[in-house]
């Protein structure tokens, strides 16, 4: 169903590019009343508690009869094996209890091309289990009954050009292609003790089979195709939907992403804007390394959350 939804869009917004030149507003309206295209701003806010839902397996090496082996890894879903809470955390927050994560968006936007950056401030999310059943995740091998500590951290980083096709006071619909990138640092661990000694079992993400790495984080990009669709009393009130997909079969990597975002802008003046919206991700991406294979990875990730951020642009 997405999918149909998602061709649909997209296609009922590139046909008018192949039939018509964008346009602005009528020529007759004076430059007193004209409405503004070009803008150069920035755009920073938050991401409210963004919920997460993920189903993962992760393949690392263990060993067996002293020799290394390849660990299929099991599926894992966070919260009901591992006890993962949908509250977020990040180290980069303004107070709200750091569950509001810290977003940044600088553009620049003319009459007939926008052009838009994104990045969200690494956070994270947290569990504590006993888990019930055996569990492989990276090198860790976990036996059930075992009390198991889990971070899942990430970030998001990327940008948008759009095309107008139409753009005036009172709606604009543009096809927008875009690069976005998600990073990934995954860590289970246990730690028992045997008198003064302590041994600590960890399964995580640093040898995962991924494009890129930045620090502790295993980089994924992908290009998106999509538009942007939005409608108002524009100088004042701008209300718009962006939808955005990507088949990914490249550097490793196979799948899908899809990306929704809403929101609803007020100007109180022309130079600051309000917004408040809601955005949902979902990643299903698995590598294509053989699954019995060192770093090898499958997970199906979904994000949703409300936003909120303040706009200033020239």
């Amino acid at each position: 169903m997405r999918n149909v939804l998602f061709c649909g869009l997209l296609c009922l917004a590139l046909v008018p590019l192949a039939a018509a030149p964008a346009w602005a507003e009528d020529d007759a309206v004076s430059e007193e009343t004209e409405f503004e295209t070009f803008h150069i701003g920035l755009k920073g806010g938050f991401w409210y508690r963004p919920s997460i839902r993920m189903n993962a397996q992760v393949s690392g090496l263990g060993i067996g009869g002293g020799l290394p082996v390849p660990l299929r890894g099991t599926e894992i879903d966070l919260e009901r094996d591992l006890g993962v809470g949908e509250s977020p955390h990040s180290d980069i927050s303004v107070d709200l209890n750091a569950e509001a994560v810290l977003e940044f968006m600088p553009f620049v936007e003319t009459r007939w091309v926008g052009v838009y950056g994104w990045f969200v401030v690494p956070f994270e999310y947290r569990g504590k289990k006993v888990v019930e059943r055996s569990l492989q995740f990276g090198n860790g091998n976990f036996t059930a009954s075992t009390t198991v500590d889990s971070k899942f951290r990430q970030l998001f980083f990327g940008t948008d050009v759009t095309i107008n096709i139409f753009n005036n006071r009172f709606f604009r619909i543009a096809p927008l292609v875009g690069l976005r990138a998600l990073g990934v640092d995954w860590e289970v661990k246990t730690t028992t003790t045997a008198g003064p000694v302590s041994n600590v079992q960890k399964g995580d993400t640093s040898d995962l089979k991924s494009p890129l790495q930045l620090g502790d984080f295993q980089i994924l990009p992908h290009p998106e195709i999509g538009a942007l669709f939005a409608v108002g009393y524009r100088d004042y009130i701008d209300v718009t939907l962006r939808l955005a997909t990507a088949y990914v079969n490249y550097l490793g990597m196979q799948g899908a992403t899809y990306r929704v975002e809403f929101s609803v802008t007020a100007y109180p003046v022309p130079w600051v804007g309000i917004e408040l919206g809601a955005r949902y991700l979902e990643y299903d991406l698995s590598s294509q390394a053989n699954q019995g294979k060192r770093g090898a990875f499958d997970f199906d990730l979904e994000f949703g959350g409300l936003t909120i951020a303040l706009i200033v642009r020239l």
